[in-house]
């Protein structure tokens, strides 16, 4: 999978986990957050709001994390292993 700026930018899930999960309608709150964690997996953001966000929402959700971080690592180069 590659990630471009187009879909980096929009409010479409990448991986197939969370396009699943977000077919079956969720709560708009538990979608923004899945998406921000998807979104921070492919380009974190500086700063300790972003990273207490992402690790409560790993936190609550660990499983879902994992399998959409496993997702995304082959699209993402640059990032370790």
């Amino acid at each position: 999978m590659t990630v471009d700026a187009k879909s980096f930018a929009s409010k479409t899930p990448l991986s197939p986990t969370l396009k699943s999960l977000l077919a079956q309608k969720p709560d708009r709150n538990l979608a923004n957050d899945l998406l921000f964690l998807e979104r921070w997996e492919i380009c974190p953001l500086p700063g300790p709001a972003s990273a207490l966000r992402v690790s409560q929402i790993r936190r609550a959700n660990p499983e879902l994390a994992a399998a959409i971080r496993r997702e995304l690592e082959p699209g993402l180069p640059f990032r370790r292993r």
